[in-house]
């Protein structure tokens, strides 16, 4: 019920912003990124039926070359927006660090994982982890194996177009798309992706 609530507040907004003229306390519509030709309804049956596959396999962290990292168990305030019972399961989170890095911290991101398994530990290794959340600054890896920080405004444009996200831009230097089942947002630095982060749908995962 709430993605459906968010799908028509979305599209209102987009109905809205074609009815107005420029103004500095509303939103341009330049700013709400939609496909020409498609009408309203089809962005939202499009949009009903989009479902992307897991943004990253942790799997990999441990052959990506360039990459190290550590690892820990979240506590309850860290975990408090995801939908997974950590009465039978723990939270943990990767600690992305750039071998290449020239800084004095170069921690580049982290993934938040849950694991249906009560243990403080776990290895990279372990199939049964479900990513929550992917924070990046860096291109040490990338999600849906084609978004990466350094990627053109263009390139990312055409992966929410080309997977029916609802997407909005604000500025220069922010763009979000929703995929049902996931929510990204971006920041951009004169046309170049800067920083993301991938969210898992809460929503989505009670439906």
């Amino acid at each position: 019920m709430k993605q459906s609530l968010k799908i028509i507040l979305v599209i209102m907004t987009l109905n809205a912003c074609s009815n107005q003229e420029r103004d500095k306390n509303t939103i341009d519509q330049s700013e709400i990124e939609t496909v020409s030709n498609f009408t309203i309804s089809d962005l939202v049956e499009n949009h009903k039926s989009t479902e992307l596959p897991e943004p990253f396999d942790i799997v990999q962290i441990e052959s990506t070359k360039g990459l190290s990292f550590t690892s820990g168990v979240l506590s309850r305030e860290d975990h408090k927006e995801y939908c997974d019972n950590s009465e039978s399961g723990i939270f943990g989170r990767y600690y992305l660090i750039d071998q290449n890095s020239k800084l004095k911290h170069p921690v580049v991101g982290t993934i938040d994982i849950y694991k249906s398994e009560k243990k403080s530990n776990w290895l990279a290794s372990d199939t049964n982890q479900k990513v929550w959340k992917i924070h990046l600054k860096s291109n040490v890896i990338s999600v849906w194996d084609s978004i990466h920080v350094g990627l053109s405004r263009n390139k990312v444009i055409q992966f929410g177009q080309s997977n029916n996200g609802l997407c909005i831009k604000k500025g220069d230097f922010y763009y979000s798309c929703d995929f049902n089942n996931f929510l990204v947002v971006y920041n951009f630095k004169n046309d170049t992706l800067t920083e993301l982060t991938v969210k898992r749908n809460c929503e989505k995962e009670k439906n």
